[in-house]
């Protein structure tokens, strides 16, 4: 199913979400995206990390003509995502391959539309074209993309925002990751469509809009009878997937960093000898997490259960942990770190 998710466009944010000179911060099948619109109106959709140091973009700064990382000012350009200026080095352009990873976008229905590798266009939907459509709240929802379809496709709605009087509905289509519903009551008509954007294997975003924006006076109701009829799916929704199999997490590729953008000198001149990178992550206890490291390159050098090592974050701090390998397992280490809570 994810192969299929990958060659197809899906809605990561609505336009509402990027005010002017804000960073949006999005996950689209496990990766994270930082998204954000320039003064030029171009919408951006990057991966969101600083080459630098790794540094969430989505924390940094938008000019209206670059990104700025706030850890140590690498500038990236809107449209190309090339680093225009480097502070270590003010007097030197920045080389071409300095670039960061950007995403297709395109802006329809008031909502923005991406994709790892999408093909063709963002589908038409009849019902929305040309039509004052009306954007309903977001809803994130703890369930597979397929699960969250399978309760939309019948989910209830009123036409005039009260509860009491819901319509009569049908569904007008369904694919792998969209569907439309259209209510009759009372001589009226509303169609609602639903994007499900698949966050991650488990979670999900519920992004809905009507076809036609009520009148003044029913608007709000309407919003909020949406809003809260969503709400309630999603508490359904969310004690079915605790009653489901965990599907494995999506695992986005990371391109891996030169070695020379990745060459950490702390402030004090350590220095770290040997470049490795995550081999395996897992949960070993109640808030500890274990990893395996292996090196890039050069053999790790030999050493015995319980030695310390110095770990070189991406972010410039450098930690120590005790290795936990066993006997006979010297072509990695092992370390067990205990996460400091939210």
């Amino acid at each position: 199913m994810t192969e299929s998710l990958m060659n197809l466009w899906h809605p990561i944010a609505s336009a509402e979400d990027l005010p002017y000179r804000h960073i949006f911060q999005g996950q689209l099948l496990g990766r994270e995206l930082a998204v954000w619109r320039a003064d030029d109106d171009f919408v951006n959709v990057w991966e969101n990390r600083c080459l630098h140091r790794g540094l969430r973009l989505s924390i940094g700064r938008n000019d209206g003509l670059e990104l700025r990382c706030q850890y140590h000012g690498w500038r990236y350009a809107n449209r190309s995502a090339g680093c225009t200026y480097i502070p270590a080095h003010p007097a030197d352009a920045p080389a071409r391959t300095i670039c960061n990873r950007t995403f297709p976008s395109v802006e329809r229905y008031g909502l923005i539309w991406s994709g790892e590798e999408p093909t063709g266009e963002p589908s038409e939907i009849a019902a929305l074209e040309n039509a004052e459509t009306l954007l309903l709240r977001s809803i994130a929802v703890d369930a597979p993309l397929k699960l969250v379809l399978g309760h939309l496709a019948n989910y209830r709605f009123s036409i005039t925002g009260d509860p009491d009087n819901l319509a009569t509905t049908s569904l007008d289509y369904q694919d792998e990751r969209s569907l439309s519903l259209t209510g009759t009551s009372d001589g009226k008509e509303s169609t609602v469509v639903f994007f499900v954007q698949p966050v991650d294997s488990n979670r999900s975003v519920i992004r809905g809009m009507l076809s036609s924006s009520p009148s003044g006076a029913e608007r709000l109701p309407t919003l909020r009878h949406h809003s809260t009829e969503l709400s309630r799916l999603r508490d359904i929704v969310e004690l079915e997937a605790l009653d489901g199999p965990s599907l494995e997490p999506m695992v986005a590729t990371i391109e891996q960093v030169p070695i020379a953008l990745s060459d950490i000198t702390t402030p004090s001149g350590r220095k770290a000898a040997l470049r490795v990178q995550v081999l395996r992550k897992w949960a070993t206890a109640e808030g500890v997490v274990g990893l395996e490291l292996e090196s890039i390159g050069e053999p790790l050098p030999t050493h015995q259960p319980g030695a310390h090592i110095d770990v070189h974050l991406p972010n410039g701090l450098v930690r120590q942990y005790s290795l936990t390998n066993a006997p006979g397992e010297g072509s990695l280490y092992r370390l067990r770190v205990k996460q400091a809570p939210h």
